[in-house]
């Protein structure tokens, strides 16, 4: 009989013991948020959107080495004005290809448009919000829906329009692929970037983007068109109702690019950060891609600093054509932002230390001495990593 009690109790316990488990294991967790939070709420289209800055910040300056940085690395330097050495090389039976390393905007580029879409559809069913915040936070997405087809419409020219967004009803539909008529693709862009200016304002945050964002890209789209008048209205519009303004030349591409003449920047913030997945990021390699590794010249007259732009990869260089573009005395593009022809012994166990090196003591070889792009200098890289945690300019994004 005491046998038989105690396997009783024992099967009891045991059975309050796994409902108890079944139960634990129903919980929901509280540090995820659903897709119909996202797409049926006003502040989870403001997550949402905040996703999307965190995709484009991946599509245009990714983090670290891999696809994403060699396809934009691709579109930097595939042309007449650079030359690139090891495998980023642009040119080739297997990188210049549809599957090469273009593939990579095209894929990625169409993500964000289905992502875009879902907030922009979703937002059109959410009710209970402000509406003018509401289309605050579309517009944002419209602004970045445009300037994926804005980019892709030039890059491939042959593209598709898709403006509806994958959902478990209809992912399994079958999809006729047609190119789409330019016209209708520039219409497509024209309307989000016309809402965008209706619904943002000038003083939006830094590292978002603003009605003067949406009316750059208002008027490079008009050019794109020929239609000169509009992209006289929308740039007039910036430089007469914005507030920015030209700051000093060596502030443009500067350490601080939350200044008047920056538009647009993608921020990185390393203490929130670890890698792109995270709000502040990973570290980027692109001010190591356009800088020599001075370091590695066999004379031993250099070691890394940072002042030479530290770790380098030395991969791409702007080639003897593109200098001979500058007037290399008195325009101050190229006496700012590119590295000087000839650089101080910085190693003190060189004899030489504290010595202008002349050009014959530099290795003849691009990897050890090259032409180097000092735009994306950054004061606060350190000597011996390629991580560099500085926010990247977009909108001037040349000079």
């Amino acid at each position: 009989m005491k046998r038989n009690i105690l396997l009783t109790l024992f099967a009891f316990a045991t059975a309050f013991f796994l409902s108890s488990c079944t139960e634990f294991l129903k919980e929901t967790p509280v540090d995820q948020i659903s897709v119909d939070y996202i797409y049926s709420t006003g502040d989870g289209l403001e997550v949402g959107v905040n996703a999307l800055y965190s995709l484009m910040r991946t599509y245009n300056i990714p983090a670290f080495e891999g696809t994403p940085l060699a396809a934009n690395v691709f579109f930097m330097v595939a042309d007449d004005l650079g030359q690139t050495r090891t495998w980023h090389r642009p040119y080739g039976p297997n990188n210049h290809t549809p599957t090469g390393y273009p593939a990579y905007k095209w894929t990625e580029g169409y993500k964000i448009i289905d992502r875009c879409n879902a907030i922009i559809a979703g937002s059109e069913n959410i009710t209970d919000y402000n509406e003018t915040l509401k289309n605050r936070i579309v517009a944002q997405a419209r602004v970045i829906r445009a300037e994926i087809y804005f980019d892709l419409i030039r890059m491939y020219d042959n593209i598709l329009i898709d403006v509806t967004p994958t959902t478990p009803e209809n992912i399994n539909d079958s999809i006729t692929y047609s190119v789409a008529n330019p016209a209708d693709v520039y219409a497509l862009i024209n309307g989000d970037l016309n809402f965008a200016i209706e619904n943002l304002s000038y003083d939006e945050p830094y590292g978002r983007y603003s009605k003067s964002v949406a009316r750059h890209l208002r008027g490079k789209s008009a050019m794109w068109q020929s239609d000169w008048a509009e992209a006289i209205t929308q740039f007039d519009a910036i430089i007469n109702e914005s507030g920015k303004a030209l700051v000093p030349i060596d502030q443009v591409f500067g350490q601080n690019l939350n200044h008047k003449e920056m538009l647009f920047a993608y921020t990185r913030n390393e203490l929130l950060g670890g890698n792109d997945a995270l709000a502040g990021g990973g570290g980027t390699w692109i001010s190591s891609v356009f800088v020599q590794r001075l370091y590695e010249n066999s004379s031993g007259d250099f070691i890394q600093d940072p002042e030479y732009g530290g770790q380098a990869l030395a991969w791409s260089t702007c080639n003897e054509y593109l200098r001979s573009l500058y007037d290399k005395v008195n325009d101050k593009r190229y006496t700012t932002y590119y590295y000087p022809e000839l650089y101080t012994a910085n190693n003190p166990a060189s004899p030489r230390f504290g010595q202008v090196i002349p050009l014959s003591g530099y290795d003849d070889n691009l990897r050890r001495y090259c032409f180097s792009l000092k735009k994306f200098h950054d004061v606060t890289k350190g000597a011996l990593t390629n991580d560099s945690w500085k926010d990247y300019p977009i909108i001037p994004r040349q000079i």
